[in-house]
């Protein structure tokens, strides 16, 4: 854990096993979007919601914006995607291109072999 993680988790703690002056809450502005936001439903399976709240706690956020942060940046890369009349050849591609990533991980972060 990160010191900052550490102590918003004695802070959280503090707070949720004890007693607080209300004198100490404080207001906050919200952050509200410029235009109507919709809802809707979203079945997931219980070990996947599970999975989602723990990672969403470690980043310390609600478990419903981490989904919509990922949503959000799944629809850019979408939008991003290469023109093609073949939807199943850009999934091919996309899955080459990540088999090949560790490795061009290493080499790019090797040392240059410059003479």
């Amino acid at each position: 854990m990160t010191k900052t993680e550490e102590t918003l988790t004695e802070i959280r703690e503090r707070y949720d096993s004890g007693e607080f002056p209300l004198s100490t809450l404080r207001q906050v502005a919200v952050n509200r979007p410029g235009h109507p936001q919709e809802a809707f439903a979203l079945r997931l399976p219980p070990e996947v919601v599970e999975e989602l709240k723990v990672l969403a706690d470690i980043r310390g956020i609600g478990v419903t914006q981490l989904a919509r942060e990922w949503i959000v940046e799944r629809l850019e890369l979408e939008r991003r995607r290469p023109e093609t009349s073949d939807p199943l050849l850009w999934e091919r591609t996309k899955a080459v291109v990540w088999r090949m990533l560790p490795e061009i991980a290493r080499q790019v972060s090797a040392p240059s072999q410059s003479a």
